[in-house]
């Protein structure tokens, strides 16, 4: 996998931006972060990236808090934008 790419499979047809939540793992083997999408607590897909920073620009609707120290680091909408999507 090359540094700048991104794999995702979305398994019922969904978009990144409809995702809510990402969970992540960082492997010791290969450096890459891998994960999986859900929308409103349903799991819809994985993805694998070498790349942090495109995590971020592939979900800018998501709050990334790399210094979190929970295992597996779990990156979710924050309270605002769940008001907006309560509405």
């Amino acid at each position: 996998m090359g540094n700048r790419k991104f794999y995702c499979d979305m398994w019922y047809g969904n978009k990144l931006e409809e995702v809510d939540k990402i969970d992540m793992t960082i492997s010791g083997i290969d450096g890459m972060y891998r994960g999986n999408m859900y929308i409103k607590g349903k799991c819809v897909g994985d993805y694998a990236t070498a790349d942090s920073t495109i995590l971020e620009k592939k979900f800018p609707q998501l709050i990334f808090n790399w210094d979190a120290e929970s295992e597996p680091m779990d990156i979710c909408l924050t309270d605002n934008m769940m008001d907006m999507l309560r509405n």
